[in-house]
């Protein structure tokens, strides 16, 4: 998803919001300070009509053996990008299927029970049958839907670009309820009965899965929305100030806060093995311990932009991350650092400075099975030896989703209007 295409919006509430008068203490590193929150900024429904999106979607398909699961963003609330039980395309690839949306597709894709889900710009969230790209269901949401789904117990939780929170049963497409934040919503992370997400109002929100009731809120900064990681009983993410953060998950109560740059930090963390690692608009990397905050190490890869749309992938003991820079210097990378010491394992160059335009990573790696597949702008989705760096397949399109890897199938959606099954 590029960010650039999120609008902003100005909140002037700070700290955590309790359901009870909407209001309470909060202690967001400032000191303690009071703040009441206008209901009428933010509201949830409950209803059970159903809303089916208008959008003929159609798709060429080859066929392809049943898909399993990958729940949310990046595989897991803790966002890792990896997971140790699936397998993936290593060698040439083909299209199995491809389905036509209405316009482009930047949210990246949910795979579960032989479904995969993801969201629209043209407005829909589809579920399609992931072995032939059969249409199960739309849901006509807003005008633009770009953030990720997560998909836990038969429900499919997504937010769109109008500032709407969706629950929608995973089989049916019928709605279970809504709740508003103001402003674009990021992609929800769902533990243990709590759903949560951001919207660029500034708050950071904890809702309950069956209601969307509202069970607590944080001020992450004005214009600014994170996509929470949550591990532990502890959710992180970051601020508009430059901060990563870590609260309670079911009370909203700060834990510690490290300020990491000036400005410019990335919006997604991944947290695994007790160290969160997270990304900055300066071109640095870095490691905090989890439960204090403490920087472990910070490397810097010389780039003017790490990427911040997505976190890095953790696996096998190390750190899997992509930079973007539009700049004319072109560095376009895929670093791979040890996850005790931050130092260079290998980097992969995407492109020359003389080639053509940009080729920023803008989709979240996925690490397979000792493979790392990723997305590039003005590129396409491509696969990497994750032990050497080295070239493995490549597939052109214009995408900004995070590849998603299941059962020996890549599944990613494109800005040309499609969703892709390959393997």
């Amino acid at each position: 998803m590029d960010n650039t295409s999120r609008r902003r919006f100005l909140a002037a509430w700070t700290g955590i919001v309790t359901v009870g008068g909407l209001a309470g203490c909060a202690d967001n590193g400032s000191g303690g300070t009071e703040s009441t929150v206008d209901p009428n900024t933010r509201t949830q429904t409950t209803q059970q009509s159903t809303e089916t999106g208008n959008q003929d979607g159609s798709g060429t398909s080859t066929g392809i053996d049943t898909a399993s699961g990958s729940s949310m963003l990046s595989y897991n609330p803790g966002r890792t990008g990896a997971t140790p039980d699936e397998t993936g395309p290593t060698n040439d690839i083909t299209v199995a299927w491809s389905f036509q949306t209405g316009a482009g597709v930047e949210s990246s894709p949910a795979v579960v029970d032989s479904k995969v889900y993801i969201g629209s710009n043209d407005g829909n969230v589809y579920a399609l049958d992931a072995t032939d790209s059969t249409k199960e269901w739309a849901f006509e949401a807003g005008p633009l839907v770009d953030a990720s789904p997560a998909v836990v117990a038969g429900t499919v939780y997504i937010g769109d670009n109008d500032g709407t929170v969706y629950a929608i049963d995973a089989e049916d497409g019928t709605e279970q309820w809504t709740f508003e934040v103001s402003g674009p919503a990021a992609s929800p992370a769902v533990v243990d009965e709590r759903v949560y997400v951001s919207g660029y109002d500034g708050g950071l929100y904890a809702l309950d899965t069956a209601t969307g009731t509202e069970q607590w809120a944080y001020n992450v900064g004005d214009s600014f929305a994170p996509t929470p990681a949550v591990a532990d009983n502890v959710v992180y993410f970051t601020t508009a100030e430059g901060s990563v953060v870590a609260v309670a998950a079911d009370s909203g109560t700060e834990q510690w806060s490290s300020k990491v740059n000036r400005f410019g930090i990335g919006e997604s963390l991944a947290v695994t093995g007790g160290t969160v690692y997270g990304g900055t608009d300066v071109g640095t990397i870095y490691a905090l311990d989890a439960n204090t905050g403490t920087e472990e190490w910070v490397f810097d890869t010389g780039s003017s932009y790490v990427n911040t749309q997505t976190s890095p992938a953790i696996a096998n003991g190390t750190v899997y991350v992509g930079t973007s820079d539009n700049t004319g210097a072109k560095n376009n990378d895929v670093y791979a650092l040890d996850t005790v010491d931050g130092s260079q394992q290998w980097k992969y160059e995407v492109q020359d400075v003389d080639e053509g335009p940009p080729k920023p990573v803008e989709g979240g790696p996925a690490v397979i099975d000792e493979t790392v597949y990723l997305s590039f702008r003005n590129h396409g989705v491509q696969a990497l030896d994750a032990e050497t760096g080295a070239e493995r397949w490549l597939f052109e399109t214009q995408t900004q989703s995070s590849p998603v890897v299941v059962d020996g199938t890549v599944f990613v959606g494109s800005t040309d209007d499609n969703v892709y099954a390959l393997r």
